[in-house]
């Protein structure tokens, strides 16, 4: 889809789409405003990059997951497996898929990268959730006071 434009009468300073101004303007601040779930995002991603023609399947980014992050203007994460990041090609079909699909034309739309490393060894996290011994503490700002916790059942 195209974006709209607005034209206007010179003579009399009016629109001259029986739309209006006002109509253009909303309907672009709906589109600025547009909010998309995370797994609509993925099940379009799954069907852009199944219909994408890719030289080689070795070649084709591994995009793990895609969700919306901001609204004005729309922002989106694209969270690549490994270290490989999406090229600027790619980046422009995304930009333009999401702009035929959702029906954003001629809304700025941003696409952030950030990587997933591998996991190394065993399953599941590896993080230690112990926390025992550590207590809140307040940190002060020159405008106030912040609370800070390890662990947000300990209140003080």
């Amino acid at each position: 889809m195209s974006s709209q434009s607005l034209r206007l009468n010179a003579f009399r300073g009016k629109p001259a789409s029986s739309g209006g101004f006002w109509g253009v303007t909303i309907d672009t601040y709906e589109k600025w405003c547009l909010r998309l779930s995370t797994a609509r995002l993925n099940r379009w991603l799954h069907k852009v990059m199944s219909r994408h023609s890719w030289k080689d399947q070795a070649a084709q980014p591994k995009i793990k997951c895609f969700t919306q992050v901001k609204a004005r203007p729309p922002t989106f994460v694209a969270f690549m497996g490994g270290k490989a990041q999406l090229s600027n090609t790619d980046l422009r079909f995304l930009t333009k898929s999401l702009k035929e699909d959702f029906d954003l034309g001629g809304i700025p739309i941003r696409i952030m990268q950030r990587s997933i490393p591998k996991k190394v060894g065993g399953i599941g996290n590896t993080k230690s959730t112990s926390s025992a011994g550590r207590t809140a503490e307040r940190i002060s700002s020159d405008k106030r006071s912040v609370f800070t916790s390890e662990n947000a059942n300990v209140i003080t």
